[in-house]
């Protein structure tokens, strides 16, 4: 008897492909399509809409599961709340625990008595000493194992990813050969909740309200009309005359206050993360060398990790720029992810 397979379907190429591999590789499937808030699945273009074209056509069950609660408390009200307090969030990390691999995972397992759950990320996992880890995916230019570092052991004895090996340019290929793409296709990049800029979509839920932007000694240079607006390392949209180029070094909500500098002063080496997920099961010791990213995309650099109960101390060889509280700080030994945290403060 084959096992069975619950799948996490947008509606898009990724995981429309991943379920005619997880077919093709002799699993059974039920494809499973998220009901978030603001969205109508009644719509010929919806996501919900794709997937059932894409079951029909594979002949195989899905279903439309309802998060919208649980999504506004977890993701966006996380979200929202993040950038309130000044910091910048990751909500795809957060969706990723509480939603795919947190109530997802439960609803799977223990009501559809699903063998194993799978999703289209790419990434892979990997035994090492017996443990399982989230590994980086073959094609290193769509690799999401950034995403992925809260996932327990637990929930990793029951994943499947079938793209982790694969490129996107296979998986396109796939997705054409079996009608699962437009030609008007392109991919987007943006925030599932968010239509537009996200700077936008915070205006609708926080209120404005005009405050300073100072330099390090406190020189009033200009005004702003919201901390949420702005993230550490930004240039752009200061709408300040200065002799040099200014960059947002803090935000101080509590204030109301936007601290820019030079970019020298934009550099950190010393960084805390608390929660973290992982480093303590991962390390023997209080003290370790890896690699770490402190944003998705960014390039990994080595440090030092000093581990305490719940935070840790990490320690670039060379300054890091625009560290920024509120996104994640992902630690890597070669190509495995041996957990991380949320980025607290950087000096």
């Amino acid at each position: 008897m084959s096992s069975f397979v619950a799948l996490m379907m947008s509606g898009g190429v990724d995981s429309s492909t991943s379920a005619r591999i997880l077919q093709d590789q002799g699993y059974s499937l039920i494809g499973v399509h998220f009901l978030l808030p603001g969205k109508d699945n009644t719509l010929q273009e919806s996501g919900w809409k794709k997937v059932q074209a894409v079951c029909d056509d594979l002949k195989i069950p899905c279903q439309l599961l309802d998060v919208q609660s649980i999504f506004e408390q977890s993701v966006i009200r996380y979200f929202v709340d993040s950038y309130k307090e000044g910091f910048t969030p990751n909500p795809c990390v957060m969706c990723n625990k509480t939603i795919k691999f947190g109530m997802f995972f439960d609803y799977a397992i223990q009501e559809l008595k699903a063998d194993f759950i799978a999703s289209g990320h790419y990434a892979r996992i990997k035994s090492y000493r017996d443990r399982l880890y989230i590994q980086e995916a073959f094609d290193k230019t769509k690799d999401q194992s950034y995403f992925l570092f809260t996932l327990s052991q637990r929930v990793l004895e029951k994943v499947l990813f079938p793209l982790g090996e694969l490129t996107k340019k296979q998986v396109m290929q796939s997705a054409k050969q079996h009608h699962f793409i437009q030609e008007t296709y392109q991919e987007s990049e943006d925030l599932c909740f968010v239509a537009g800029h996200y700077v936008e979509y915070l205006s609708s839920h926080l209120p404005h309200q005009s405050g300073n932007i100072v330099d390090l000694q406190g020189k009033i240079l200009g005004e702003h009309t919201g901390v949420h607006q702005f993230t550490i390392g930004q240039r752009q949209g200061l709408q300040i005359s200065h002799p040099e180029p200014l960059y947002v070094l803090a935000l101080r909500p509590q204030q109301n206050e936007v601290i820019v500098g030079r970019k020298v002063d934009c550099f950190s080496k010393k960084l805390i993360i608390h929660p973290i997920y992982n480093i303590q099961e991962v390390s023997k010791t209080k003290k370790r060398r890896c690699t770490g990213r402190v944003r998705y995309r960014s390039e990994k650099k080595p440090c030092s990790v000093t581990i305490h109960e719940n935070s840790a101390e990490v320690l670039f060889d060379e300054p890091i720029f625009a560290v920024t509280p509120g996104q994640m700080l992902v630690l890597y030994k070669d190509d495995r992810v041996m957990g991380g945290g949320v980025i607290q403060s950087g000096a």
